[in-house]
């Protein structure tokens, strides 16, 4: 993971707590973090080189 990964992974659970621990209610909290998991997620899916896979386990050959 270079920096930029490190930066957006901070700012998002940064993002997260802040709004999390400030609003009052289950529900007001789901708004607030399912667009920014969202966000954060296709952000790092186009960002991310060679696309995603599973990389555990026995390699194939």
């Amino acid at each position: 993971m270079t920096w930029q990964g490190w930066l957006l992974t901070l700012g998002y659970v940064a993002l997260l707590f802040a709004g999390v621990s400030g609003l009052p209610g289950d529900a007001a909290k789901l708004a607030w973090g399912v667009p920014i998991t969202i966000g954060f997620v296709i952000l790092a899916w186009r960002k991310t080189d060679g696309g995603w896979k599973w990389h555990w386990g026995l390699k194939k050959k």
